[in-house]
This record gives structure tokens, sequence and C-alpha cells, in this order.
């Protein structure tokens, strides 16, 4: 069956799928569908699993065939279901990791309501710190070592992208704690988060970490829509030679445009108590995804053993290399 043809498939209740991303793990259409403007998606019942609406695109007929990997992935199903039930009985007390907790803590501590709790934890140790993308110009390089011992706004991550970070590198640095492989992680990535890696796959960044678009139905007006409609507030592109144009644009019509063009959308915003206010929200080029695949291995590497950020996990100072002369 061609994918073309296929996609008129699940609209029909019975209908055998096979989850691109899911391990190959084959489910079956329940027979509701929905387009709310980001492509036809289908509700799917995979096994032992509730129904959850997945994009279209991102199903194929059940009889393709899997190449060697995803056999490996999909048979190796309840294995991964064996690695959570690891991650969440292991008992880590005793095993405090300044760079599990600096991470969390600053995850959590937005607000003055945790001055007691910032200062209570604190160690210096937070301040050696480092990012296992050194060369990442989304993330704030300098963050880590500015941090104080007296809470200020600025001891918290505070852009999507920086925060998304932190929560891939707490992933990896938990399961080295735990003893899991890479391959483990990777797995219990693929095989248990299905709905997360639609989230990496379709969110886009700026230049300074804030979201552009993102399809998760559960964070509705942030960034950009797909799509430019009238309906939607309208934006202003200043592009790098100063010059402008307005209009209805979304995600799609601008994250090809140049390196330090801004675009510039005024907002009400009904999030504070104060109540409605007008906000001007900006993205600057260029545009990226994320790959939180790579982002693991980049940060197991970083944080392995004998590694760059081993230093960083104990709170060691970082060593001198020794020259032969």
């Amino acid at each position: 069956m061609s994918q073309s043809a296929f996609e008129k498939g699940p609209s029909q209740a019975g209908t055998r799928v096979r989850s691109r991303h899911g391990a190959g793990l084959i489910g079956e259409s329940i027979g509701r569908t929905r387009d709310d403007g980001d492509g036809l998606m289908a509700q799917i019942r995979f096994p032992g699993q509730q129904p959850r609406f997945e994009m279209v695109e991102d199903l194929q007929p059940a009889d393709v065939e899997l190449d060697d990997r995803e056999q490996v992935l999909a048979g190796e199903f309840a294995s991964a279901s064996h690695l959570c039930k690891r991650l969440t009985s292991v008992q880590l007390a005793g095993q405090a990791n300044p760079a599990v907790s600096t991470r969390a803590l600053t995850l959590i501590a937005l607000t003055s309501h945790y001055v007691d709790l910032w200062e209570q934890v604190f160690e210096l140790a937070f301040t050696d710190q480092r990012w296992s993308q050194p060369a990442n110009p989304r993330l704030p390089q300098e963050f880590w070592q500015s941090l104080t011992s007296d809470w200020t706004r600025d001891c918290a991550l505070r852009s999507d992208y920086a925060r998304r970070m932190a929560l891939v590198e707490i992933d990896v640095l938990v399961a080295q704690t735990l003893g899991l492989t890479l391959d483990e992680l990777l797995l219990i990535y693929r095989v248990q988060f299905p709905v997360m890696q639609q989230y990496e796959r379709h969110t886009w960044y700026d230049a300074h970490g804030r979201i552009v678009f993102i399809n998760s139905k559960g964070l509705v007006g942030i960034g950009l829509p797909r799509k430019g409609a009238r309906k939607e507030p309208p934006t202003t592109i200043t592009l790098p030679d100063g010059s402008k144009k307005s209009g209805n644009h979304g995600c799609e019509d601008i994250r090809d445009l140049p390196d330090g063009t801004v675009i510039e959308q005024t907002v009400t915003d009904d999030t504070l108590p104060v109540g409605p206010h007008e906000r001007t929200r900006r993205y600057t080029a260029p545009f990226t995804l994320a790959n939180r695949e790579d982002d693991y291995r980049t940060a197991w590497k970083f944080f392995g053993p004998g590694a760059v950020g081993t230093d960083a996990v104990s709170g060691a100072e970082p060593k001198e290399h020794e020259h032969d002369g």
C-alpha cells in the first residue's frame, strides 16, 4: 500500500498501523481523526497504552518490514519496561551529586518563594558546573559560574532551550548513577516517551533559546502558529538591513530567514494576577530544531568516567594535564 493511499486508512476503525518512531510498535486505529492546523492526526491504541493521537505522517502500514535496528528495539520493549521500573525503584539516598542537584534546583527556584530552599541546598560546587555543550550559543555559558549563595532572579534557568538542556543532562547523570548504559537510556526514551519524541521533532528555538513553535496542545499560545492566519496577532519582521514588513506570519514563513532577523508580535498576556496586558514577543534568527538523542550522546561522553565533565559532576577542581618534555 502506498503512503498516500494509506493516509486514508487511519480514519477507519481497526486499521493496523506501525509507528515510525515508537520502536516499530504496531497499534490499531479506533476511527477518530482531527486536524488542528498542524496536520492530520489519528487516534491509535498501542498495546498496554491508552489511546492517543498520532500525526498520520508518523505512521506507516503495519505490513512494512522493519530494518534490523528497529526489530531489535521492538523485541526489547519488555526490557525497556523493566529498565523503567529500575529507575523508579532505585534509592539515590547517600549518592549526592552536585551536578544533578544544581540542575534540579535551578529549574525549580524561579521565584523568591524558594529563597530558603536555595540557601539550604546551595554549595560552592554549584559554580563548578558546565554545560555538556560549551560551544552551543543558545546556552548561557556563564550561568553556573555566576551562581551565588544568596538567591536572585538570575539563579534560575529561564530560557526554554536552557531548561530543556538541563533536563537532558539530568537524564544522563541519573542514568549513569544507576549504572545504565547509553543504549539503555536511548531505548527507554524511544519506547516509553512517544509524545515527547513528537514534541522534540516539531519544536523550533530562536537564537536566544526561546520557543518559536511547538505542537503541544497543552502549551497553547506559546510561540507562533505553524502557518500564518488572519485570526492570529500580526507580526513585524525586521531584516538585518533594517527593512521591515508586516503581516500574519507563522513558523513556516520565518524559519529560513537570514541570521539576525527579528520577528516581533504583540499579544495579550493574561497569565499574571494583574490581569490582561499587552506584551511584545521577539524571536531572533537563526531558528533550529533540537535532537534529544544526539544531546544524550554528547552529554554521556561529557559526563562519562575520565571525561571533561567528570570534575563538574563531583565538584572537584579541573585537573591540569601534564605534558612530556
